[in-house]
């Protein structure tokens, strides 16, 4: 009978560390391929960047590309004064400075029913920036409101999109703004896609 339990505890041993054993490795797998996405695919200012099967804000971007021309980091109230632009500001927010980027769209051989701006943003090491809606309409009166843009096939819009840069959130590297290293996130599904614009 003793020899019939040692038996069993054996088996259920063998069976449990067999069990933690594939845990183990499927866990690292995953860790492994998630790794791989949250890293992704990085571009530089003028290469075009095709976008496959990549998804913002529930949009496909099948057989859209886009390439940014270049990145400025100017002054919020300069910016305004230079283009004439009259920007309310009802919650009386005190901007300080905008990332400015100039980017192209090109649809290839499908229409593009819309491209959603708002689902664009600028990130350094530890912030995310968005874009400045009143400033987008102001910077590109075609898009009469709407954060997105269609374009049919073959076609492109060339577009100024605005991104806020708040003190509070780039604190630590405010006086170097200059020397950080900042990309355009297009998106992060299926997998990450950023442009390094400085």
């Amino acid at each position: 009978m003793k020899g019939k339990h040692i038996i069993r505890f054996f088996v259920v041993l063998v069976i449990f560390l067999l069990w933690l054993w594939l845990v183990r490795d499927n866990n690292a797998r995953w860790n492994e391929s998630m790794e791989g996405r949250r890293i992704g695919k990085e571009y530089s200012i003028g290469e075009i960047v095709p976008l496959g099967d990549s998804i913002v804000n529930m949009q496909t971007l099948e057989g859209c590309s886009v390439k940014v021309s270049s990145f400025e980091i100017v002054d919020y109230d300069r910016f305004l004064e230079e283009h004439h632009f009259v920007i309310e500001n009802p919650y009386e927010i005190s901007y300080e400075k905008l990332g400015i980027v100039y980017l192209t769209i090109e649809s290839d051989d499908v229409d593009v029913a819309g491209f959603p701006l708002s689902g664009l943003r600028i990130t350094s090491l530890d912030s995310c920036q968005y874009i400045d809606h009143a400033v987008l309409f102001a910077c590109n009166p075609f898009l009469e409101g709407k954060p997105s843009v269609s374009l049919e096939h073959h076609s492109s819009i060339d577009l100024i999109l605005p991104f806020d840069l708040f003190y509070d959130s780039l604190q630590a590297d405010w006086n170097r703004l200059d020397k950080i290293s900042i990309y355009l996130r297009i998106t992060s599904n299926p997998e990450v896609i950023n442009i390094k614009i400085q």
